[in-house]
């Protein structure tokens, strides 16, 4: 019997899209996650001298969703910051180890979105989406608090799969204590006007609005497709 305490969820980057791949990272910080198939399907009512509800049925439709949710972690929450806007080049220096520049789409689609195999459960109990990229993400955060995130993703399909044993990683944690508010002028430098002692929390909310594209010839997705962004900052 599946103990829950020792599930863990793990990543591996896809490449093409809707492969399964074998998970090279093991997310910290995760305090829910769920992967769901999905599968419609359609009965046909018919005249056959019967009163039984149905003897045909049609499955029309496949594909996978999955939700994450847990504490921002500095190391892990690039995973879902590259799926969301494309992969970031980190660059040292700063304040930070690291500094990774991320910007809402304008003219074009985000460039080289992350692509994951997403893994849950533990050895011998567990599952994979496969083609999963972020579509929704919201992260809050407070003065004298953690920052917490909760993320959606869709993708190809869910498969029995086998996770991988992999060691602990040192992690730190996003805090309120950690952050300085910044707000400038549209279209200017961004950074460069620091608001001290004001805010004591936020709530950033996005919203991709992407899609899984169905076509012709199989039940499953081939690809997701982009559309207009929505988002708000509270």
């Amino acid at each position: 019997m599946a103990i829950k305490d020792l599930f863990m969820v793990q990543l591996g980057s896809e490449n093409p899209w809707g492969t399964l791949v074998t998970p090279t990272v093991k997310l910290h910080g995760i305090t829910d996650c769920t992967i769901t198939p999905i599968v419609e399907s359609e009965q046909v009512e018919e005249y056959r001298g019967s009163l039984a509800p149905g003897y045909i049925s049609t499955v029309q439709k496949t594909g996978a969703e999955a939700s994450l949710d847990g504490v921002v972690l500095y190391e892990d929450i690039p995973y879902l910051l590259d799926s969301l806007f494309g992969q970031a080049v980190p660059t040292s220096g700063g304040v930070f180890l690291y500094d990774r520049a991320y910007a809402a789409p304008l003219g074009a689609v985000p460039s080289s979105p992350r692509i994951f195999s997403l893994y849950y459960g533990d050895v011998g109990n567990d599952y994979a989406g496969s083609g999963m990229e972020v579509t929704e993400l919201g992260i809050t955060g407070e003065s004298n608090g953690k920052y917490e995130f909760s993320a959606s993703l869709l993708g190809k399909a869910v498969t029995a799969s086998g996770i991988a044993a992999m060691a602990d990683r040192t992690v730190v944690v996003a805090q309120g204590n950690d952050t300085t508010l910044y707000i400038d002028a549209f279209g200017g430098t961004v950074g460069t006007t620091e608001i001290a002692t004001t805010a004591f929390s936020f709530d950033l909310a996005i919203n991709s609005n992407r899609a899984a594209k169905y076509h012709l010839g199989n039940k499953a997705p081939d690809a997701v497709r982009d559309a207009k962004w929505e988002g708000t900052l509270s």
